[in-house]
């Protein structure tokens, strides 16, 4: 009796089974969430281990394909550059000294490249600029030559500031000054900034004049007798003028032929009578 009733109940717990299997029940309840864990947790744990380094590999990667799109594009390179506020430098020679030609937009340094085209002589200042893909403008501010400088056979001009200049052109009645120093003038370098401010003065207050001396003595004015008058340097020439003018007049008067006038010291000017003078 009990054996029936055992079979009974296996019989009726099996159908149970079978049926809850067609339904869905044990899928549901044990099957999928195991096989979730066991999918997802050798992933996970390969990311722990080695997540920084795969993280690593595709940024170098990102990196190095960014540089050759950009760095390997032809047109991110220069080979040319507008020139702007030149006037007698030639744009060709600025753009040659900028050593621009050639270089990839994303190497340049604009406040370098302006450093190098300022050291040319005739050039007082320069800026560049940059955008992309490969435009650069370069502007630069000339030196304005005041005075023609000459050094026996060799001329240079000279700026406001006594900045020796590479000669380009002529400069309309300019002064010119003959330098009898042991020492020739140099590129770039400059002569005394003295002598050139009383250049310029004695230029605006005698225009007629063309030639003057620049010697120990500053600037030597030749006399129309053939004497000379020792002018010095600085910004004084207006007053010195005025006493030249005085004494010529009072040594006339009084029948004196001087060898020489010395102005350097308004205070106190001096003269040498010239021999049988």
């Amino acid at each position: 009796m009990r054996s029936a009733r055992r079979r009974k109940r296996s019989t009726k717990t099996l159908r149970q089974k079978r049926s809850e299997t067609r339904q869905g029940y044990v899928f549901e309840t044990t099957v999928g969430p195991s096989a979730r864990r066991a999918t997802w947790q050798p992933l996970a744990a390969f990311w722990q281990r080695r997540g920084g380094f795969v993280l690593s590999v595709l940024l170098l990667a990102v990196t190095t394909w960014s540089s050759l799109c950009f760095f390997g594009n032809d047109d991110f390179y220069v080979y040319s550059a507008a020139v702007q506020g030149n006037l007698v430098v030639p744009a060709k020679e600025i753009f040659q000294v900028s050593a621009l030609d050639g270089q990839s937009i994303f190497w340049i340094d604009p406040e370098r490249t302006a450093e190098t085209v300022a050291r040319l002589p005739n050039i007082e200042s320069a800026k560049v600029t940059c955008r992309l893909p490969a435009e650069v403008t370069i502007q630069v501010v000339e030196r304005q030559a005041q005075l023609v400088w000459q050094w026996q056979d060799q001329q240079f001009w000279v700026d406001s500031q006594g900045v020796v200049l590479q000669p380009r052109g002529t400069i309309p009645d300019a002064l010119l000054v003959q330098d009898e120093s042991a020492d020739p003038p140099r590129l770039g370098g400059r002569v005394d900034a003295r002598a050139v401010a009383a250049a310029q003065q004695l230029h605006e207050l005698r225009p007629q004049l063309q030639i003057v001396t620049f010697s120990n003595r500053g600037l030597v004015l030749e006399s129309q007798e053939g004497w000379p008058i020792y002018l010095g340097v600085g910004d004084d020439i207006a007053l010195k003028l005025a006493i030249l003018e005085a004494l010529e007049t009072d040594l006339k008067k009084q029948g004196i032929q001087p060898a020489y006038i010395d102005l350097r010291y308004p205070q106190r000017p001096t003269y040498r009578q010239a021999q049988g003078g």
